[in-house]
């Protein structure tokens, strides 16, 4: 929201958005970066509260002229970093410590030797392709902000992967990549292009690789870790909170212009099961990785 209100007020990319350009001519001079220094800036109700009336109607403005994607500058995915990937492929280079900064941190889960006696299913791996799938399509698709709306970046996960919201199991790597993918496009809010798509089989691709021979399953274990603090952090956004309303200032303001996701499949017991499933799965890839395979 700030950002894009920055830009607005720097003149950067406005025409044909729709909104009235007298609207940018504010008397306010105070800089909005240095008003709202001391404010947090991922409370979207707490920002909303401190901008002027002015700036408010022009983000609503911009809301309902459908063209705030024209003003949000381009997210780069951490595992397609040009830097990161030069850091652990330069075998003169020791730096190992700003590769791992750059991916989400790695929860720490035991190998699952540890806490299984049972060879796991084969079905696992092709499942774990259904979730990254769900996930790479997500995160591109909340431009990297899915942490910042995670109950419907879930529900947009849970959604698109059968594995986690339906307890389904893929026997085939093609099949289970492909399906959320498929099922993108039976939601308006999650459906994309071809290129969109096939972005996303590259992003995939990449994860599997791994940033080096070294650390080959490293970007897996990294994309399981932000699942699972997505997850939590839905979890514990799902639950009563007696001294905040349902909706808040922000998200009230801008309900008629923006369509509402319905929650199928989020819950706290859905997303409990979830969590346990990551964790699962962050155990098995420690010890099956080779076990990775795109038809």
């Amino acid at each position: 929201m700030v950002e894009i209100l920055k830009r607005v007020h720097d003149n950067e990319n406005i025409e044909g958005t729709g909104v009235d350009e007298d609207l940018l001519d504010s008397d306010d001079d105070e800089d909005i970066a240095e008003r709202l220094k001391n404010v947090n800036l991922d409370d979207s109700d707490t920002v909303w509260a401190n901008l002027t009336e002015s700036e408010k109607q022009e983000f609503l403005e911009l809301i309902k002229s459908g063209k705030t994607e024209e003003l949000i500058p381009p997210w780069e995915p951490w595992w397609d970093s040009k830097s990161l990937i030069k850091d652990v492929t330069n075998p003169e280079s020791k730096a190992v410590a700003p590769f791992m900064e750059s991916c989400p941190p790695i929860l720490s889960c035991p190998p699952l030797s540890q806490i299984m006696k049972n060879t796991p299913a084969d079905c696992v791996p092709f499942n774990i392709l259904n979730v990254l799938t769900s996930y790479i399509w997500t995160v591109r698709l909340f431009n990297g902000d899915h942490q910042e709306s995670c109950v419907d970046a879930t529900e947009a996960i849970l959604t698109l992967s059968p594995v986690l919201s339906a307890e389904a199991n893929f026997s085939s790597g093609e099949i289970a990549v492909n399906a959320p993918m498929i099922e993108a496009q039976n939601h308006s809010y999650l459906a994309e292009n071809q290129e969109f798509h096939d972005t996303v089989k590259k992003d995939l691709r990449i994860i599997l690789e791994g940033p080096s021979s070294e650390f080959k399953n490293y970007f897996v274990m990294s994309s399981l870790s932000d699942l699972h603090s997505l997850f939590t952090s839905c979890k514990k956004s799902l639950k009563p909170k007696k001294e905040r309303s349902h909706t808040g200032l922000f998200s009230s303001s801008i309900l008629n212009f923006n369509q509402e996701i319905v929650k199928n499949h989020t819950n706290v017991e859905s997303v409990s099961k979830c969590i346990k499933k990551i964790k699962f799965y962050l155990s098995y890839v420690q010890e099956y990785y080779y076990k990775f395979v795109l038809d």
